[in-house]
């Protein structure tokens, strides 16, 4: 187990975050690497769940919001005001369970002590098991991250080839496609800075992991990959309105 690759992305479109992310899971089938990457979202956009249908969600992007579908499952994301992460790595092989319910647990369970070093009361979610709502932030499922109850972060997951990819959101003011959920703004007196965040965070996965954290870049063969999978799949409407 070496150490993991950290990448702090600033903004970029819908289009090329997910194609970033799948860049790095594609690259990961060849390496038992783990990489941990954190970015924002410019201009804000609508994400769909894999299996979700696109005319559900049409009108917002009559309405100028940019669409696209995630490589993973859930529900419907607006990324607005907001931190997402994303981490890459091999499942069944140390640290990361094999079960993907358990992986939702570790990682989220990372990101909860993460966000008590900003005094917010974090916790699991103990809801039952079920389906999800067509807006991911609406309801909190297992594992979810909750305080007093309403959601504050929810993540997805894509396994293959033995490697796995999870991102989440972190919402960092109130969303217009999800009030029943909360936003760490509305936990912390004062704006936190993202990289005191991303610190926070990437300290919390050291230690609940055991493991250390280098910064990193994408390679050029993930690039490279990012950049066609940008045009040719996630700015495609046969991807993006598939269903």
């Amino acid at each position: 187990m070496g150490p993991w690759r950290l990448i702090v992305d600033g903004e970029a479109g819908a289009a090329e975050n997910m194609a970033r992310d799948e860049g790095v899971l594609l690259a990961a089938r060849a390496s038992d690497a783990t990489t941990l990457r954190f970015y924002a979202w410019r201009p804000w956009a609508l994400s769909l769940g894999y299996f979700q249908k696109y005319g559900d969600f049409a009108a917002h992007a009559r309405r100028g919001i940019p669409v696209v579908r995630r490589l993973t499952g859930g529900g419907a994301i607006y990324h607005a005001d907001e931190i997402t992460y994303s981490v890459v790595g091999p499942f069944g092989v140390r640290p990361f369970p094999r079960r993907a319910g358990e992986i939702f647990r570790k990682l989220h369970g990372a990101i909860v002590e993460g966000l008590r070093g900003l005094g917010v009361a974090a916790e699991l979610s103990d809801a039952s098991a079920g389906r999800s709502s067509a807006i991911c932030f609406q309801r909190p499922q297992k594992y979810d991250i909750v305080v007093g109850g309403r959601k504050l972060l929810g993540s997805a997951q894509r396994r293959f080839g033995g490697v796995f990819l999870q991102h989440g959101s972190l919402p960092l003011s109130p969303n217009e496609l999800a009030p029943g959920a909360i936003s760490l703004g509305q936990l912390v007196e004062k704006r936190t800075e993202t990289a005191r965040i991303v610190g926070l965070l990437g300290r919390a996965f050291e230690d609940a992991f055991g493991v250390e954290i280098v910064p990193g870049a994408l390679s050029s063969e993930e690039e490279a990959v990012a950049a066609r999978l940008a045009v040719e799949k996630y700015n495609s409407p046969g991807w993006n309105e598939r269903r």
